[in-house]
């Protein structure tokens, strides 16, 4: 094994998951959803990773092995979505400073809008998989995909 697995995810509703994390000191992914369902604004996210990360930290789970996720819901709904999440990640940032690391699907963004798999070629991949790795498909896949130049 290369190295540790990473725990994904606890949250507000599942914060017995940390229990986990810290008896095997494992990186945790912990989320901004709330205890009864998935934050409206920035603030909810600000809230409610404070109150996970708080939590994590009271059970000795130092800093450098949780990752936030600010949860990144999809433009298609509301674009306002990225610009909550963003400002999240930035008062996160600036709580608990560089030694937190901050997460989110970022292939999120782009769920149910036309030409989803042109807008993710522009994401980085893990790997350096340059985009052409086989993804989910969703609501918006089904259209014909434009050409790139040069592709």
């Amino acid at each position: 094994m290369a190295g540790k697995p990473m725990l994904n995810s606890a949250s507000r509703e599942r914060i017995e998951a940390l229990d986990l994390a810290a008896s095997h000191e494992l990186p945790v992914v912990v989320t901004a959803a709330g205890g009864s369902g998935m934050p409206a604004n920035a603030e909810e996210r600000i809230e409610n990773a404070s109150y996970i990360v708080e939590a994590a930290l009271a059970k000795g789970i130092p800093l450098q092995r949780l990752f936030v996720d600010a949860l990144v819901f999809p433009i298609s709904v509301d674009s306002q979505f990225v610009v909550q999440c963003l400002d999240a990640f930035r008062e996160l940032r600036r709580r608990y400073s560089e030694r937190i690391h901050l997460t989110g699907g970022l292939s999120n963004v782009s769920f149910g809008m036309p030409c989803r798999k042109l807008n993710q070629r522009s994401l980085p991949q893990p790997g350096g998989g340059g985009g052409r790795r086989q993804r989910n498909r969703g609501p918006g896949d089904e259209q014909s995909e434009p050409r790139l130049p040069g592709r």
